[in-house]
């Protein structure tokens, strides 16, 4: 089915909307891999602004680009379903 193809979802400070994401996708067939990144932005030289991130970085067997912004904005309104629309804007998805 198709090629595999890669998005990531980003979350700033806490990584709650984030892990219940993961949670609801790992058991998709589709999924090849996630993998979890994380970290802290250092906007400031004396380090007292340090904003925390997590990512994941999701591949997934799709037949096309189409297909995987399908498969994002579905898992999306899962998430928005289960938990509300405030946990979906916590999260920032894009295509790689």
């Amino acid at each position: 089915m198709g090629k595999t193809m890669t998005f990531t979802i980003r979350q700033l400070g806490s990584h709650r909307e984030l892990y219940r994401m993961r949670d609801l996708i790992s058991g998709d067939k589709r999924i090849k891999a996630i993998r979890e990144t994380f970290g802290q932005y250092y906007s400031v030289p004396d380090r007292d602004d340090l904003p925390e991130w997590t990512l994941l970085t999701i591949d997934v067997r799709v037949r096309n680009e189409s297909d995987l912004k399908k498969f994002m904005q579905e898992a999306g309104s899962r998430l928005a379903d289960i938990y509300g629309a405030a946990a979906l804007a916590e999260l920032d998805f894009e295509v790689l």
